[in-house]
């Protein structure tokens, strides 16, 4: 396993956190409402004080959050520890949801809300960070699934 192999996963959580507060930072000063392709996709300055696309608005909502993106950060580097063949896939999956959990844990700890400002068609809107969660747990699924020498392996 090479030593880039191993760090990976930190430097894309890196760029996808720099992104994402760069497109926020973006879009919080310069974007208006905009359509891009009717009826499909637009970019719309939101300020989300919830969880779970807006949905759940808990009294302790930073407390939980924090809490909440800790422990899945713990999860996943003991995942990456644990397992002896860590697969590109693995790798990728680990970097987006760390990077996308930290853009949104900013957001919330600065802003008090996580700015979003993508609409796509009938989706709640979303940001960067969302897009790189979505995407990073559907990798790391993938290699719990179809990577039979890591599920076996990882004890």
């Amino acid at each position: 396993m090479s030593r880039q192999t191993l760090k990976l996963p930190f430097f894309l959580a890196a760029f996808v956190f720099l992104c994402d507060q760069a497109t926020k930072f973006w879009g919080e000063r310069f974007l208006n409402p905009q359509v891009i392709i009717p009826g499909i996709l637009k970019f719309t300055p939101f300020y989300n004080p919830g969880f779970f696309f807006g949905f759940w608005h808990p009294k302790y909502l930073k407390v939980i959050t924090v809490v909440l993106s800790c422990l899945v950060i713990y999860v996943t580097i003991d995942l990456w520890k644990k397992s002896r063949r860590r697969h590109g896939l693995l790798a990728a999956g680990l970097g987006l949801v760390w990077g996308g959990m930290l853009g949104n844990l900013a957001d919330r700890l600065v802003l008090g809300s996580v700015f979003d400002f993508i609409l796509l068609w009938r989706i709640p809107t979303f940001n960067l960070a969302d897009t790189a969660l979505t995407i990073g747990a559907s990798f790391i699924i993938a290699n719990i699934l179809f990577c039979e020498k890591d599920r076996n392996e990882v004890k």
